[in-house]
């Protein structure tokens, strides 16, 4: 049987989601298709190549990806929509060996993702 999580509060998303580490894509770091922004799925591999996880940019190509351990590194890929007649498709965009940030805490990573939904 599977249990419903309700969230009423930081202290519940801190609980749900126990890694600080992130990585996030502002500025020169967002997602872009062609050298404009994009909303792209990411993928998070752990450095044996299991899937951690898998997120989305935003519209804006800005990114976050939360709930990562900061002690350990990963290998995220930011890849295109499927092979399409006429329209131009990219390789996938890969960085390795990342190592997530962990000096902003669960609330402040949100409002950062906040900031960006604008």
């Amino acid at each position: 049987m599977n249990a419903i999580t309700e969230v009423h509060s930081i202290a519940d998303v801190e609980l749900m989601l126990p890694n600080l580490g992130y990585v996030a894509g502002d500025a020169d770091g967002i997602v872009t298709i062609g050298g404009v922004p994009a909303r792209r799925e990411m993928v998070v591999f752990n450095m044996d190549l299991s899937v951690h996880s898998r997120f989305y940019s935003l519209d804006n190509g800005h990114y976050l990806i939360n709930n990562l351990d900061p002690n350990q590194q990963y290998l995220i890929m930011a890849r295109d929509l499927p092979p399409s007649d006429g329209v131009e498709r990219y390789e996938p965009a890969t960085w390795d060996y990342v190592t997530p940030m962990s000096d902003k805490t669960q609330a402040e990573q949100m409002e950062l993702w906040q900031s960006w939904q604008t």
